[in-house]
């Protein structure tokens, strides 16, 4: 299947997905997981399959089609999140959409498109500051936002943020958010969740501008820029439009979850390999650096080096990732061993099953009762393990294949996670549409 083809059956599931979180009933959500997921599978591993039109005019019915919904979505979402209350308001919530919606399609022209490009992101990123505004009194109800901000007062003070407790925001529905034993007296028994590497990121951002979240807005908005730029041609353009317009953006951002640092380490990584950067092995490192599960992607990271893989090239290449990994991490560890592994690892299996979650997990629960917990660990830990032997086999080498297999093999943790919410998703949806936006590029290895 040629990258054209892909990158169209990515889009289309990206699209899917981001729509997922723009619907607001738990099972239409899940309900649109399946085919979006099957198509992630097509997109990444598929063989040759025949269409009846050419895969240029079908790319260029899908982004226009993908652009359109993207603009509704937009809307909807801008909408929401500001709630313009005057009429003052509401005009500007016209014309950013208006603005927006218009320099995204005008991507896709030859000669206007790097400027109409430059035009959407100016809008977009007015957009995402007005939304932190909007919302800068009523966001810091939620633990995420607690755990980052207390953290960073931490760090500065010269305290290390993983041995800190945080209080339970939740009181008596605590339960539903932890797990046994966490919650103690109305006391967290745990300082920073997150590798050190994030709280490093925000920090700044919240001691001189008392809101962390303009790291995340920042984050996202440099990740469609880097996204627009991986090919010289419209797909790219139009791929990080599409992208910024049809994900739940202004929700992550809203609540302050972690995943935009995620995303901006992965398109550094994927637009260094595009342009045959021979340090994309440590860049690999950064993303590892950033969230826990992000690991999961080192086989796929594999794909950005020459096939046949020798043992020489595959310690090399995890040799530097690690080498990154150790030098950010390991300060934070031995500060002080236990609090750090207790906060950042033993938390993890400690969480509870969410009811709430979008997964097919959440769903089988509401259909025939909460699965085993053993079901629940091995089910998408032999998925992932399938998914990257089969990737492996079957998608391209090069920067495509590896954004291709990260996805899938992202998306298959979190379809059949104990919880996953929109926040996980969106990292699926920005690699998804890098593959879009990788579709006019040759399937080359470059990681060296």
């Amino acid at each position: 299947m040629s990258g054209t083809l892909r990158g169209s059956i990515a889009m289309v599931a990206a699209s899917m997905l981001g729509v997922a979180f723009f619907v607001s009933s738990q099972s239409a959500a899940i309900a649109l997981l399946l085919p979006s997921l099957v198509l992630a599978v097509l997109a990444a591993v598929g063989g040759e399959l025949k269409i009846t039109m050419s895969e240029e005019r079908l790319y260029g019915l899908v982004i226009r089609g993908v652009l359109g919904v993207g603009g509704i979505v937009f809307t909807a979402w801008l909408h929401r999140s500001i709630e313009p209350a005057s009429a003052g308001a509401w005009i500007g919530v016209v014309v950013l959409t208006v603005v927006v919606v218009t320099t995204s399609f005008l991507t896709l022209a030859d000669g206007a498109g790097p400027k109409a490009s430059a035009a959407f992101f100016a809008a977009y990123g007015a957009a995402l500051a007005w939304v932190l505004i909007a919302t800068y009194e009523n966001y810091a109800f939620i633990d995420v936002v607690l755990f980052q901000s207390e953290s960073s007062a931490a760090l500065l003070r010269g305290i290390n943020p993983f041995a800190i407790t945080f209080p339970d925001l939740y009181g008596a529905k605590s339960a539903i958010f932890y797990g046994p034993g966490v919650s103690v007296d109305g006391v967290l028994q745990f300082g920073f969740p997150y590798l050190p590497l994030s709280l490093v990121l925000v920090a700044p951002f919240e001691w001189l501008m008392s809101d962390f979240r303009v790291a995340h807005a920042l984050a996202i908005l440099g990740s469609g820029i880097l996204m627009s730029r991986l090919s010289n041609d419209a797909r790219s353009r139009s791929a990080a439009a599409a992208f910024l317009l049809v994900s739940p953006v202004f929700l992550v951002v809203t609540f302050g979850w972690t995943e935009p640092l995620l995303i901006l380490a992965i398109m550094l990584s994927v637009f260094a390999a595009t342009r045959s950067w021979g340090g994309t092995s440590y860049l690999i490192g950064g993303v590892v650096s950033v969230k826990q599960y992000a690991a999961i992607l080192l086989p796929a990271s594999l794909l950005l080096r020459e096939r046949p893989w020798t043992p020489r090239s595959v310690i090399s290449h995890l040799a530097k990732a690690a080498v990154v990994v150790g030098t950010i991490t390991l300060p934070f560890f031995l500060w002080n061993p236990e609090a750090f592994t207790r906060s950042v690892i033993m938390l993890q299996f400690l969480q509870p099953f969410r009811h709430d979650a979008i997964t097919f997990m959440a769903w089988w629960a509401a259909a025939f009762g909460e699965p085993h917990p053993l079901l629940v660990t091995l089910v998408p830990l032999g998925l992932v393990i399938l998914v990257t032997a089969v990737t492996w086999r079957r998608t391209p080498t090069g920067v495509q294949g590896f954004v291709l297999a990260s996805a899938l093999t992202l998306f298959v943790a979190f379809a059949f996670a104990k919880q996953a919410f929109a926040n996980y998703y969106l990292t699926v949806i920005a690699l998804l549409f890098a593959a879009s936006a990788l579709s006019s590029q040759r399937n080359d290895a470059s990681c060296e």
